[in-house]
């Protein structure tokens, strides 16, 4: 694998957006719980990406963050000094892209390295 002949470590980071708008809830809920359970249930999704036999070959991190998804990815591998950012897409229809715009594409367009895009198929 490209992890096991670079002696690299993979860095497996979600990004979890959280709106400004975000308020406590009035059942008592606040933003730092539901922030919370949505780390675990990400950092075990994220560990469960692996296979268990490939882990001896390479160096395996696994990062959850707030913020902004683009932003958050380029300083990250900023920070790392990232050799390679690889990310998934997912197909976005034309108005959903307009409103929202695309992680990938402000990723690609910011980073200082290169990125390989690999499509999830629906």
């Amino acid at each position: 694998s490209l992890a096991e002949e670079a002696d690299a470590t993979l860095v497996l980071l979600n990004v979890i957006e959280v709106p400004p708008e975000a308020q406590p809830h009035e059942s008592g809920l606040t933003v730092e719980a539901v922030g919370a359970a949505a780390h675990a249930v990400r950092l075990e999704r994220l560990r469960g990406q692996v296979a268990q036999e490939s882990r001896p070959f390479f160096r395996l991190e696994t990062m959850v963050e707030e913020g902004n998804p683009a932003r958050v990815i380029l300083e990250t591998a900023s920070a790392r000094r990232s050799d390679l950012i690889v990310l998934g897409t997912r197909e976005r229809g034309a108005l959903d892209r307009f409103f929202f715009g695309s992680t990938t594409e402000a990723v690609m367009q910011g980073a200082s390295c290169p990125v390989l895009v690999v499509h999830h198929a629906a």
